[in-house]
């Protein structure tokens, strides 16, 4: 592709290429972060401007510190453009090719950002990191590569290529690779490599995992903020990747990922607590939520017709626990059963066919006929037919 794709044309004469290239890095220059790293010249190191002038640097940065709409890959060897399709993966979404040695770096656009600091829900984190390895994988992409910045695709210093002019969501994505690798790394189990998103997980699921066991010492003597402190001190620490010569992730991205494992430790975690005292933390929490016990909570919840499984879930407690709540007490239930039973044999001693008993109680006659036959045995009780018999049909 030639730099005609960066020289100014009038709107009369754009070719549909060139529309479809215009709308793509627009859509690039709305998804940058608001002061974006960006240099000519790593030998000069980094700058932090505001988006507006940042596109005008040859290197930006694509992705803000906590989430990822971009999926980025450095293909550091000639032809680069085509090995997407020589490792049978999509179109990406752009291609920034350096016209010195024809190497690339590959963009594909994600349709919903995947945050890397979200302590709350980290399996789309996962998710992506799986697809992100295995892509990188299938390209032979840099596993040096750290990913802060890239090729900037609006620089006329570069050749950028065109791809699809739609988004990508993760399920597309996931159908070029082997499922079953897909299914190996997004066993929970498993450590990720080192590559792409997969450090972000393994420093996400090593602080937590600390998280864990120390946050009933500092929550015991109320120290917050020295708790935010040892929480970012481990996340440095653990920020060394062996498998990589760029391994560390940036500091914006450690800070934010130690803010937010810090905070969700310390307001949910109670895993080390003595029972008694979690079981009422516990309690208090449905208490709020639905102004009343857990067990009234979770008789009301069973009178909306909700699943055992749903009720558990909304008051904090095993199925089996739940099950006691909503369960009758023997008495009541044989009452319950006892009262049923003497109203199909009055509404048949009134003259009335089974089925029309049926209907009136909202079963089939069949049932209405066992109901009574099996109380009129417990209690001893006949009803018209052989004489020491119930009528059975």
């Amino acid at each position: 592709m030639t730099t005609e794709y960066h020289t100014p044309q009038s709107s009369q004469q754009k070719k549909p290429v060139q529309l479809h290239l215009n709308s793509l890095l627009s859509t690039f220059k709305d998804r940058l972060p608001h002061r974006p790293y960006c240099t000519d010249d790593f030998s000069h190191g980094l700058k932090i401007r505001p988006a507006r002038e940042a596109v005008n640097y040859k290197y930006i940065q694509p992705n803000p510190p906590v989430c990822r709409a971009w999926l980025v890959y450095d293909i550091d060897r000639p032809g680069a453009i085509y090995a997407a399709e020589d490792a049978g993966l999509p179109q990406p979404t752009m291609m920034v090719e350096n016209p010195a040695n024809h190497h690339a770096h590959f963009l594909y656009g994600l349709s919903l950002p995947v945050f890397t600091a979200c302590a709350e829900k980290t399996t789309p984190m996962r998710w992506a990191a799986c697809v992100d390895i295995l892509y990188s994988q299938a390209l032979d992409a840099d596993r040096n590569y750290s990913g802060l910045t890239c090729k900037n695709p609006c620089s006329p210093a570069w050749v950028t290529h065109a791809g699809r002019n739609m988004l990508y969501d993760l399920s597309e994505l996931q159908e070029y690779v082997d499922y079953n690798d897909l299914k190996k790394w997004k066993d929970k189990r498993r450590r990720l490599p080192d590559v792409g998103l997969g450090r972000n997980c393994n420093l996400f699921d090593d602080l937590r995992h600390w998280a864990y066991r120390q946050v009933d010492v500092f929550r015991g003597a109320g120290l917050y903020e020295k708790w935010v402190e040892a929480v970012f001190a481990k996340a440095l620490a653990l920020n060394h990747f062996l498998e990589t010569d760029k391994g560390p992730l940036f500091e914006n991205e450690v800070i934010h990922t130690a803010k937010s494992v810090a905070r969700w430790t310390w307001e949910n975690y109670f895993g080390r607590m003595p029972d008694e005292q979690f079981s009422k933390i516990q309690a208090n929490r449905v208490a709020r939520r639905w102004g009343q016990s857990p067990k009234e909570a979770a008789i009301k919840l069973w009178d909306e017709s909700k699943t055992i499984s749903e009720v558990a879930g909304f008051v904090a407690r095993s199925e089996r626990h739940t099950r006691r709540y909503i369960s009758q007490s023997r008495e009541e239930y044989q009452n319950q059963g006892q009262a049923r039973a003497d109203r199909a044999r009055d509404l048949r001693e009134q003259g009335l066919k089974w089925k029309e008993v049926g209907e009136k109680m909202g079963i089939s006659s069949r049932a209405a006929r066992l109901l009574v036959v099996r109380k009129s045995v417990q209690v001893g009780h006949t009803i018209s037919g052989s004489a020491g018999c119930p009528e059975v049909f």
